[in-house]
């Protein structure tokens, strides 16, 4: 019985990797905020990239049963303004795509390195935990 409940759960989410981002669209500011998405139906975990390589990051989200969105039309930096767009993403993705709202992890390479350490100062009570490789904190650190 376990052994079918495993499989049923591997092709349930194997699809997840392969299948291409879902796009969401959402008022921010007067402006249109735009970010993609790929996530099981469910209480799952969700990852919030800052920055990072979408297909390795949806692979390993995907191959995990965990959701995964990014912005797309806004460019990660250590400001309240990113902060912001990063809370209205994640109080619209809980919304749309129902996953766990005590797992959303914040994560982020390169350049979203500074992103990570800032929103997670700004904005704590939206992450379970933050993950930054690979970047350079300092301008989150020497921001106010």
């Amino acid at each position: 019985m376990a052994m079918l409940r495993a499989a049923t759960w591997i092709l349930a989410v194997l699809p997840l990797a392969a299948q291409p981002p879902q796009e969401a669209r959402i008022p921010f500011y007067g402006q249109e905020l735009v970010y993609r998405y790929s996530a099981p139906a469910g209480a799952a975990p969700l990852v919030v990239l800052t920055e990072g390589v979408w297909d390795y990051w949806q692979a390993a989200c995907g191959a995990r049963g965990w959701g995964l969105v990014a912005p797309v039309n806004i460019v990660p930096a250590a400001t309240d303004t990113y902060a912001k767009a990063l809370e209205a993403i994640v109080t619209d993705a809980i919304q749309r795509l129902k996953p766990d709202p005590l797992r959303v992890y914040l994560a982020g390479t390169g350049r979203g390195v500074a992103a990570v350490f800032y929103a997670r100062g700004r904005v704590p009570h939206l992450w379970a935990a933050a993950f930054a490789a690979s970047g350079d904190p300092a301008p989150a650190i020497d921001s106010n």
